[in-house]
């Protein structure tokens, strides 16, 4: 395999590990986000009588 082939196969091999960063980085933005973004903590009314039990 000649050098200029290698190295256009490497360049190739490259971009397609960038994407694949870019896309696994994305991912890793979005489930933080679900994980750890705001939350709306809603009491349910049949949780109030444990609530009360604790005071």
């Amino acid at each position: 395999m000649d050098k200029d082939k290698r190295i256009e196969e490497l360049e190739k091999e490259n971009q397609q590990l960038h994407k694949k960063i870019e896309e696994l980085s994305e991912t890793i933005k979005l489930l933080n986000a679900r994980i750890f973004g705001k939350k709306t903590a809603k009491l349910d009314k049949n949780q109030l009588p444990f609530f009360q039990r604790l005071n």
